[in-house]
């Protein structure tokens, strides 16, 4: 049992709770049409990556160094001078009935502009739906993003997703699970397990995925990394796992060449021959032009390079690629390929953003009877009021033309630099006794807050009580944990600005 106790300035001031579909505004997180592996929307890139699949692809970026790794929650538009919108509407596009209202957000921020919260509301019915609450730990990582629903008066676990970092800043863990029973089933999720050296240059890193069947790991791939004695990366070994004679056997290996500052200016790419137990040749890229060198070829931006391919012991021209760069971070790639001692244009790839830095759109285009032909693309069509941007449509390339999708609008801008960054801050709540054998008080110090919810959540994620506070007067709160198991719990206060979290030692 969970003891609530409100306490007012003034006893004749209590009133009857709100309903959360009486807010003045609500909000939506405006996403884009990228999705991840979980379903999760991503923003694209914002560098010009080479990317592929296909580890004998000469497109594919290599992992080489230390990088920071971790995952940001999907975020909101900013507007031209770092103002984010604290009201949006989401509507889909029936062509039949052109815009449909579809649903609302509620959202969150702290001073750095990470997402807090969103709380989704039905447009048409004013009912609120579901809730995600994104927590960070003190370097600003995301740590857990959490789902819920919004059912008979309070929050109920749903989804959730957790990530884990090592002392370097990679990306361990992502844990996708959900809630069942009362507790939490790990449906799927994937790990990578680093070894560095003394210089923290990583040597080995090995790929798993969860499996929910067995709840244990399973191996997947496996990369060895080798250095000069500059600490420049010269040769990366990519293994695959045998499931049946549970090793590891190899599969390709790309040798760098690299000059005096530790850029790659040749890559070769080998495969493994089973028949004759050796590497043989596959691919080589050669004039490679930066156009931003960042001490590593993973995350460093590439003008130019050609590729060649290894066919009956010579080298033979293959692919190149050449991208333009604009001022406001967009750019287009071309390739070509080698066809009858000529260059032929093949595919042509264009991101675009705004003056503002806003995402724009993705396209595809192939080359097809001495033209380019649009085969895939995304389009967002943005409008400003001023600085700030109030409108975002969604369009996407169906058969021959860019079809409406959905939009959002925008309303009520922050700056997020005016939220103060103490009510950001884990021990900002005002618990006591801590310890204690049961009951406890939580202070509420905020006269102008906005409707409020409370949440008590126990080590293990399970969520003790929550509980919606629409009255400002409340001063105080007598909290009962006594028929609660020893340990640790965790408050947290939610409202329209913030995420406030606290924590409690129950004797």
């Amino acid at each position: 049992m969970f003891r609530i106790v409100l306490n007012y300035k003034n006893r004749n001031a209590m009133k009857t709770n709100l309903p959360f579909q009486s807010l003045a505004f609500v909000m939506i997180l405006s996403v884009l049409c990228l999705h991840s592996a979980n379903g999760q929307m991503v923003f694209p890139p914002l560098k010009s990556d080479i990317n592929s699949s296909d580890p004998n692809s000469p497109l594919e970026k290599l992992t080489c160094t230390n990088s920071v790794s971790f995952i940001n929650p999907r975020s909101v538009y900013k507007s031209a001078q770092g103002t984010y919108p604290q009201e949006i509407h989401h509507f889909y596009w029936d062509i039949t009935t052109i815009w449909m209202a579809d649903y609302n957000m509620m959202v969150s921020y702290d001073n750095q502009a990470n997402i807090l919260s969103e709380i989704r509301i039905d447009a048409n019915t004013g009912d609120t739906t579901s809730r995600i609450v994104n927590t960070y730990d003190a370097a600003g990582r995301l740590t857990e993003r959490l789902n819920q629903n919004w059912i008979n008066g309070s929050w109920e676990n749903y989804q959730r997703e957790l990530y884990v970092y090592d002392e370097h800043d990679n990306l361990t863990i992502t844990l996708f699970q959900t809630w069942q029973g009362g507790n939490w089933f790990s449906n799927s999720g994937s790990r990578n397990n680093y070894v560095y050296d003394a210089s923290n240059h990583i040597t080995e890193m090995i790929q798993q995925w969860w499996d929910s069947n067995t709840s244990s790991w399973i191996n997947i791939n496996k990369y060895i990394y080798s250095y000069d004695v500059n600490g420049y990366l010269i040769e990366r070994v990519y293994q695959g796992w045998d499931s049946c004679l549970l090793s590891w056997y190899s599969v390709t290996k790309q040798i760098f060449t690299v000059n005096a500052s530790g850029m790659a200016e040749e890559v070769i790419t080998m495969n493994w021959d089973n028949g004759i137990s050796n590497w043989i040749n596959y691919s080589k890229l050669i004039n490679i032009i930066y156009h931003e060198w960042t001490g590593d070829f993973n995350t460093s931006d590439h003008e130019s390079y050609t590729a060649l391919l290894w066919n009956s012991g010579i080298w033979e021209n293959w692919t190149r690629v050449s991208t333009t760069y604009d001022a406001n971070g967009g750019w287009v790639r071309i390739a070509e390929n080698y066809f009858n001692n000529n260059w032929v244009n093949s595919k042509k790839e264009t991101q675009s953003y705004d003056e503002h830095g806003n995402y724009t759109g993705y396209q595809f285009d192939l080359w097809v009877n001495n033209t380019w032909s649009t085969d895939n693309g995304t389009k967002f069509l943005l409008t400003y009021d001023g600085n700030n941007l109030i409108q975002r449509i969604y369009q996407m390339w169906v058969f021959s033309q860019y079809d409406n999708q959905w939009k959002e609008e925008y309303s009520d801008f922050i700056s997020i630099e005016g939220i103060d960054i103490g009510k950001a801050n884990t021990a900002n709540l005002r618990l006591f006794p801590n310890p204690t054998h049961g009951t406890f008080y939580l202070k509420l110090d905020d006269p102008d807050r906005d409707m409020t919810t409370l949440e008590i959540v126990a080590a293990d994620g399970h969520v003790v009580c929550t509980r919606v506070i629409s009255d400002p007067d409340i001063q105080l709160l007598e909290l009962d944990l006594s028929e609660c198991a020893k340990g640790i719990y965790f408050v947290r206060l939610y409202d329209t600005r913030e995420v406030k979290v606290g924590k409690v030692i129950l004797q």
